[in-house]
C-alpha cells in the first residue's frame, strides 16, 4: 500500500472522555478517512498495520509500567513497533507519547516533581523550532501554552530528537526519524473537553492566549502531519 495522505488514520482511545478532540475535527473537515478503536469498549484486535497510513495514540490514566494490569497496553505497543517498522507515521499524545518512548527503549516512570495539570508554557528546543512539523505549533514565537494532565514522565529514547521541555519535566516532545512524534501535552483539547475534565476549575477553560490562536496552531500541525 502506498503511504500518503489518502490513507486511513487509526486512532486508539483509552477512555471515554479522552478522545481525539480537535484531531477528529480536522480529519472530518478534510474528509480524511479514520477509524477510532475504543479500547475501553471492545476486545477486537487492532488489525493489520498495513491497513493504515497514520496512527494516533491518545492519553489515559494507565502507566506503561502497569501493562500487567492493563494487558492491552502490551498489544498496542507491539502494534506501534510494527507500524513504525513499515514506515507509518505515529503521533502519541500523553500516554501515547510514553508508550512510544517505551517502544524505542526508554524508561517510563512516575515523575519526582509532582503532576503537571493545567496550562503550562512549553519551551521548544532549537531543533523543535526548526522541525517542519513541530515548529508549526510556534509560528516563529519562542513559547507555547499547552494543556497538561500527567504525573508520569519518560527518558528520551536513544536516537530521538528532543523538541520541547517545560520547567518541570525536560522531556515534553520528541521525534524519531521525522515520522514518529511523541507529545506529553494535549494539543487536541477543545474548550468542551477541558470543561468536562475540570468543571471546578473555570480558570483553565480558556488558554492564556485564547482558543483561536491555539486551534490555528494545532490545525497547522495536523495539516503537516496528515496531508504531507
Amino acid at each position: 500500500m502506498e503511504r500518503g495522505y489518502m490513507g486511513k488514520v487509526l486512532i486508539i482511545q483509552h477512555l471515554p472522555n479522552e478522545g481525539a478532540g480537535t484531531i477528529e475535527w480536522f480529519l472530518q473537515q478534510n474528509s480524511f478517512p479514520f477509524l477510532v478503536h475504543n479500547v475501553y469498549e471492545t476486545k477486537d484486535e487492532l488489525g493489520h498495520p498495513e491497513l493504515f497510513s497514520h496512527l494516533v495514540v491518545m492519553g489515559g490514566f494507565m502507566g506503561v509500567y502497569e501493562a500487567d494490569q492493563y494487558p492491552f497496553l502490551t498489544k498496542e505497543m507491539k502494534f506501534m513497533e510494527e507500524f513504525a517498522k513499515i514506515g507509518g507515521k505515529i503521533l502519541g499524545v500523553c500516554l501515547g507519547a510514553q508508550m512510544l518512548a517505551h517502544v524505542f527503549g526508554a524508561r517510563v516512570y512516575k515523575g519526582d516533581k509532582g503532576k503537571e495539570v493545567g496550562w503550562y508554557i512549553i519551551h521548544p528546543t532549537e531543533a523543535g523550532l526548526k522541525d517542519p512539523l513541530f515548529g508549526k505549533l510556534f509560528e516563529g514565537e519562542e513559547d507555547l501554552y499547552a494543556f497538561q494532565w500527567h504525573g508520569d514522565t519518560f527518558d528520551l529514547p536513544e536516537g530521538a530528537t528532543l523538541l520541547a521541555s517545560t520547567d518541570t519535566y525536560p522531556n515534553q516532545a520528541f521525534c524519531v526519524d521525522s515520522k514518529l512524534y511523541g507529545l506529553q501535552f494535549h494539543i487536541e483539547v477543545s474548550q468542551e473537553m477541558v470543561k468536562e475534565w475540570f468543571p471546578e476549575n473555570p480558570e483553565w477553560h480558556t488558554p492564556p492566549f485564547g482558543w483561536e490562536k491555539l486551534l490555528k496552531r494545532a490545525f497547522s500541525f495536523y495539516k503537516t502531519f496528515f496531508l504531507t
